[in-house]
């Protein structure tokens, strides 16, 4: 059983798209489900998803809609394909570092009452400069006061969560979030 499953929407993102995949192929944590959904792209991106696919049968799953709805709806169609205890979502213009899951999962391990685990974003423009939305530190944190800091944008970030398979049994009240890096 993999250990974290991404979600990676695609629509029409030929020109980032491989470098989105190999970021998740390349990760240091081994077991890793990609499941990408196509939501009708009318670009190269599904003959890209198809050739990764052929490459990496073991780790990469392919949905194909027949028309377009987009991003949300994308994803939905992808959820139920999810077979690891962690999840995350992943925009296909997007790339992670190669030892971002691993230090999710090794976060989740040393707290095993945390539901999700949220990490720091760089934004990594065309001309090299670099934009970092920083959290303010914090160990763990309930999901209520995540959930109200987020709507302020005092805590934001990228986060891997839990998924309903992989709950705890002595599973606190309140949800918790914790951060790692």
């Amino acid at each position: 059983m993999p250990e974290v499953s991404v979600l990676v929407a695609v629509y029409n993102a030929a020109d980032t798209l491989k470098r989105c995949l190999d970021s998740l192929l390349s990760q240091t944590l081994s077991d890793v489900q990609i499941i990408c959904i196509d939501d009708a792209s009318t670009d190269a991106s599904p003959q890209i998803l198809h050739q990764y696919k052929q490459e990496h049968p073991h780790c990469i799953e392919l949905i194909t809609l027949p028309e377009n709805h987009g991003l949300s709806y994308a994803r939905n169609q992808g959820i139920p394909l999810i077979k690891a205890p962690y999840a995350t979502l992943l925009d296909s213009d997007d790339y992670l570092a190669p030892d971002t899951l691993q230090h999710a999962v090794e976060t989740f391990n040393q707290h095993p009452n945390t539901d999700c685990v949220l990490l720091d974003v760089r934004y990594i423009y065309p001309d090299g400069h670099e934009h970092g939305y920083r959290t303010p530190p914090f160990q763990c944190m309930k999901g209520y006061d995540a959930f109200v800091k987020s709507l302020s944008w005092d805590i934001h970030g990228w986060n891997v969560a839990r998924t309903i398979s992989s709950f705890p049994s002595t599973r606190p009240a309140a949800p918790t979030v914790t951060k790692t890096r």
